[in-house]
C-alpha cells in the first residue's frame, strides 16, 4: 500500500511541473506575439508612440512591418520608425471607460437612493427613489469616464518593462 502512494505521488507529483515547463513561451515568442499584435491595428487608427529617447508621437497608423511601422503625422508627413526604436506603443480608448464610468455612476446612484428612502416621506418606493438618483450620476459617471479614458497599452518592448520593474 505505501509503495503503491510512493509510486502514485511521484508520478503524478512531477507530471504537472513538467508539463508547466513546455507550455512557457519563451521572451522572444512572446515579442513576436506582441508586435504581430501592432501588425493588426487597423489603418488610420489615432495611436500614440513613445520612443527610446523619450520623444513621443500621437499620430495615425498606416502599417507595421516586422522591422518598424510606418505613422502619419500630419496629413501630408509620415514617418517610418523602426521596432528597435520604440519603446510602447498605446491607443487612447473612451468608450470603455465610458462604459466603466456608467455603471460606477449608476451604482452609487442607485446606493444613494435606495437609502434616502427615510428622508423623504412623499410616498415613493424605494425602487422609484434609487432610479431616479441612478440616471443622472450614471450619466455624469459616463461622461467622466468618456473624457479622461484609458491607455490601452498595445507593445511595449522589453526595456520598457525592466523599466517599470525599477
Amino acid at each position: 500500500m505505501r509503495s503503491t502512494m510512493i509510486m502514485f505521488v511521484l508520478l503524478f507529483g512531477s507530471a504537472p511541473g513538467l508539463w508547466a515547463q513546455e507550455q512557457r513561451p519563451t521572451a522572444i515568442q512572446n515579442q513576436d506575439l506582441a508586435w504581430e499584435r501592432v501588425s493588426r491595428i487597423p489603418a488610420k487608427q489615432k495611436i500614440s508612440v513613445q520612443l527610446q529617447t523619450g520623444r513621443e508621437f500621437k499620430c495615425e497608423f498606416v502599417e507595421a512591418d516586422a522591422n518598424g511601422i510606418l505613422l502619419r503625422i500630419k496629413s501630408d508627413k509620415s514617418i517610418n520608425i523602426s521596432r528597435e526604436e520604440i519603446l510602447r506603443i498605446s491607443r487612447h480608448s473612451g468608450g470603455r471607460a465610458a462604459l466603466i464610468g456608467l455603471g460606477i455612476g449608476a451604482a452609487v446612484g442607485g446606493a444613494i437612493g435606495s437609502s434616502c428612502i427615510g428622508i423623504h416621506d412623499s410616498g415613493m418606493k424605494r425602487s422609484e427613489c434609487a432610479a431616479i438618483y441612478m440616471l443622472p450620476l450614471g450619466l455624469a459617471g459616463a461622461a467622466v469616464g468618456g473624457i479622461m479614458g484609458m491607455d490601452k497599452t498595445l507593445y511595449e518592448s522589453p526595456a520598457a518593462k525592466t523599466e517599470k520593474r525599477k
